[in-house]
């Protein structure tokens, strides 16, 4: 009896272990871009709502937290992801730089006016600090994308890795 209930649980493992097989392919990899646009925008609100203080700070450190997750998850789908093709790459690439960076150009924007509030908090450190963790997922993501991407479409792709550093580059420089 013993036998029968270690090879049914056996079983069973093996079927819950294939049954969540995770797309790594172009088409998770935009899903993941699309939720990190969702997370650029929540985090763009959270900044622009923000009126002062520590405790207000806290949704905006909440979006940021979540953005943080969502690159490092993007990141992890990338590079365990099949080389995509040029069609595929140029798709990821018009998203990038006709949705997501705009979007990351306008958080940017926000968090560098809201700058004076998050002084007077005493968060100007920790926004700089965000900021820094920030480009270098970018950065992390940005590789990995590169790293797939099609040969004749890297140049396109690391203007448009270059584009969002120079977001960040802007934000981390107004907090020096």
């Amino acid at each position: 009896m013993v036998g029968i209930k270690s090879l049914f649980l056996a079983a069973v493992s093996v079927t819950a272990a294939t049954s969540k097989v995770i797309r790594r392919d172009a088409a998770q990899i935009q899903t993941d871009l699309m939720d990190i646009n969702g997370d650029v925008v929540a985090l763009t609100n959270a900044v622009n709502n923000y009126s002062g203080g520590l405790f207000g700070a806290l949704p905006v450190q909440n979006a940021e937290g979540n953005l943080e997750d969502s690159i490092e998850a993007a990141t992890a789908d990338a590079q365990a992801s099949a080389p995509v093709s040029s069609a595929e790459t140029q798709d990821i690439i018009d998203y990038i730089n006709n949705t997501l960076e705009p979007n990351i150009d306008e958080s940017i924007t926000a968090i560098i006016n809201k700058m004076s509030q998050f002084q007077s908090a005493g968060l100007a450190g920790t926004v700089r600090d965000d900021l820094t963790t920030l480009q270098s997922d970018t950065d992390d993501l940005g590789t990995a994308l590169i790293n797939k991407a099609a040969a004749d479409k890297k140049d396109a792709a690391n203007a448009a890795l270059a584009a969002i550093d120079a977001d960040f580059q802007r934000a981390v420089a107004a907090y020096n």
